[in-house]
């Protein structure tokens, strides 16, 4: 299957290109550093900026994780193995949600969205913490993430997408700062909901908020070449599909 394939359907439309990245153990941190304009090479980086951010809030995470053992753990697991070249075979070094979503989201300030089909988890939208939104009709880009099995893409969204469902954990974490960020989405996580309502053959649920605290992603595969996705209807079901936005009148 196409990287895009594991997707939700109705959000084809909404996708602007699909990006790979090396399958190496370090996936999700690679594509994190090549969303935020670095390289792939600058995986690391990542990683001492998630640590950074743990650090720094210490009392934040311990609570959000419900304990030390947890927040050690992450930590842990923060750090760069020894080996780098055998980090693929390492789970426990790779990045993982739900435990690490929310401190990507905290360090570099904007909406994170994990993508995927209901066969391999939940798709979830996470909001900073911590701290205000931009001011006014102002939004910093979008970093999505795209869940294959065992392995993170980069996403690139288009604007006023719909987005998944907020995260839980982010209406019980979060400080008073940061209650408008959610302000700002509500129509794209309706809409969200709405087509896959659609696409599902049901009616659009009531407004509710999913989570994979039960059965955390954890993603990675063996090393691989590069490959690069645009979005393009190839047959009859795939067309039909595209129509989705349509039947809401967008």
């Amino acid at each position: 299957m196409r990287h895009i394939d594991y997707m939700p359907r109705f959000m084809l439309p909404f996708i602007e290109k699909v990006v790979d990245v090396l399958g190496d153990g370090h996936c999700g941190f690679r594509a994190i550093a090549q969303f935020m304009g670095l390289t792939e090479q600058n995986h690391i980086m990542i990683r001492t900026h998630l640590i950074q951010e743990l650090k720094d809030h210490r009392d934040d995470y311990v609570e959000v994780f419900a304990g030390e053992d947890r927040y050690n753990y992450i930590l842990n697991d923060l750090h760069p193995p020894a080996n780098m070249k055998g980090c693929a075979h390492l789970v426990d070094k790779w990045l993982t949600f739900p435990d690490m979503r929310h401190i990507v989201a905290n360090y570099y300030k904007r909406c994170v969205v994990v993508l995927t089909n209901l066969e391999v988890g939940n798709s979830e939208s996470f909001f900073p913490l911590r701290g205000p939104p931009p001011p006014g009709k102002q939004k910093t880009p979008i970093m999505c993430l795209g869940v294959i099995p065992n392995h993170f893409v980069l996403i690139y969204l288009k604007n006023g997408c719909p987005l998944p469902p907020l995260s839980t954990d982010w209406h019980n974490h979060k400080k008073e700062d940061a209650v408008t960020w959610e302000d700002g989405y509500l129509d794209q996580h309706e809409l969200f909901r709405k087509l896959m309502a659609i696409g599902s053959g049901n009616k659009p649920p009531k407004p509710q908020n999913e989570s994979n605290k039960a059965a955390p992603i954890l993603l990675d595969t063996p090393e691989k070449p590069k490959q690069q996705f645009e979005v393009i209807a190839e047959d009859e079901e795939d067309s039909n599909s595209l129509d989705l936005p349509q039947s809401l009148g967008l």
